[in-house]
């Protein structure tokens, strides 16, 4: 049985590569005009100083991004189960005066499924460090289609956190 890898937490979330590139160029934009700053024998600009900070800042959150992926996984148990997806489903919720949202209504999608007996729910497009299946780490999941998804329990009765969901191709 050959399988694909169609998501992996450790080499496709795209939040730790968002903020390093950031980080990066705004280091480097402070590092010109830093530059331009001493070149015209001026002191140093506030602006400078707080574009460094902020530089440091997204690099910092790149790497505790990583650091956050390592940790829990090493924290709680990774299990693997395998089969085809049983009674998937979908929900949109649409939450009145949600303290998280700036607007009057905040729409909340959520999906669910079991693979092997294991049930997973997970709210789509929250943002988080996990699987989501939202933007370009969305996939189709259907029922009957052959999966093996490495996932772990966040704490005690927590959520179930997908790391890894792989397509079994059955030859």
């Amino acid at each position: 049985m050959q399988t694909r890898v169609v998501y992996d937490a450790f080499t496709m979330a795209t939040a730790p590569q968002e903020a390093l590139k950031a980080g990066a160029a705004v280091l480097a934009f402070t590092a010109l005009w830093a530059a331009w700053c001493k070149y015209g024998g001026n002191g140093l600009h506030v602006g400078v100083k707080f574009l460094a900070v902020m530089g440091v800042i997204l690099l910092a959150l790149s790497l505790l991004h990583r650091l956050e992926l390592s940790v829990q996984t090493r924290r709680f148990p990774v299990r693997t189960v395998e089969g085809p997806v049983i009674g998937r489903w979908e929900k949109t919720d649409r939450v009145r005066n949600h303290p998280d949202s700036t607007s009057k209504h905040r729409t909340r999608e959520f999906e669910g499924f079991q693979v092997g007996g294991v049930p997973f729910v997970y709210e789509r497009g929250n943002g988080g460090n996990w699987f989501d299946n939202y933007g370009s780490d969305a996939i189709e999941i259907r029922d009957g289609l052959g999966l093996r998804i490495s996932y772990f329990q966040e704490g005690e009765g927590g959520q179930l956190r997908i790391t890894r969901i792989e397509r079994l191709n059955r030859q």
